[in-house]
Formats: structure tokens, C-alpha cells, sequence
């Protein structure tokens, strides 16, 4: 079988699935720029815990959204995979391409351009 989809891995947690965790967090990335506010908001206000793991996947963009966001998601108490897309994949691509790494019973997206409470990751 041949390989659709293309990906490069930017990040990996030094304990990424060594433990069975609850809920996969998927944010999609694509010329993040305008809305980094947003994304550092949104990033920040969630309780975050060891039970969750966060994929971050940058569809190709031009604008590196790693040197700008890695320094806050490193710190974050939960497993991180940060990856990067060869071309963009759009918003389904970008799933089907990472979707071997999703080990966990439940998945949850949050999108680059939406704001969210801070209860939103505890809450699912």
C-alpha cells in the first residue's frame, strides 16, 4: 500500500504513549499568524492534565507556528506531538494523516479561529 499523506514530526513528549490516556486534543494549524492570540488564549486557560494528549498538526504553512507556540505547549502537563504536514491536507486530510496516532477512547478538535472556555478540555 502506498502512503497518501506525508507528515514530518517537529515534537514528541519524551513520554508519548507509554501510558493509555483518555482524550486526544487536536488542533489543525494553517498560516496561524492572525489568530495566535487566540490559539495562545485558548492553549493556556484549559486545565490541562496527564490524562489528555495534545496533537498539534501544521498543515504546511509559511508562517512557522512552532517558534512561536512550542514554549507555551512544552510546558503544558500533558503528552504533546507536534507534527507537520508535507502540503495541506485541509482539516479532514490532516486527521486521516495522524489518525494512527490517536490511541485514546475519545477525540476532541479545537480550531485555530474559535475562542474557548477555559472548562472546554475538562468538560469532554
Amino acid at each position: 500500500m502506498s502512503q497518501i499523506f506525508f507528515q514530518e514530526t517537529i515534537y514528541r513528549s519524551p513520554n508519548w504513549g507509554t501510558q493509555p490516556k483518555l482524550l486526544t486534543v487536536f488542533l489543525g494549524l494553517y498560516e496561524v499568524e492572525p489568530f495566535l492570540d487566540r490559539v495562545r488564549d485558548s492553549i493556556s486557560v484549559q486545565n490541562w492534565t496527564n490524562e489528555v494528549q495534545l496533537i498539534v498538526v501544521d498543515n504546511a504553512s509559511t508562517f512557522n507556528a512552532f517558534d512561536e507556540l512550542f514554549p507555551l505547549v512544552s510546558r503544558l502537563p500533558c503528552e504533546v506531538l507536534w507534527l507537520r504536514n508535507k502540503a495541506n491536507y485541509q482539516a479532514l486530510g490532516s486527521l486521516y494523516a495522524s489518525a494512527q496516532l490517536i490511541g485514546t477512547p475519545w477525540l476532541t478538535f479545537m480550531h485555530q479561529d474559535d475562542s474557548y472556555f477555559s472548562n472546554f478540555v475538562s468538560a469532554i
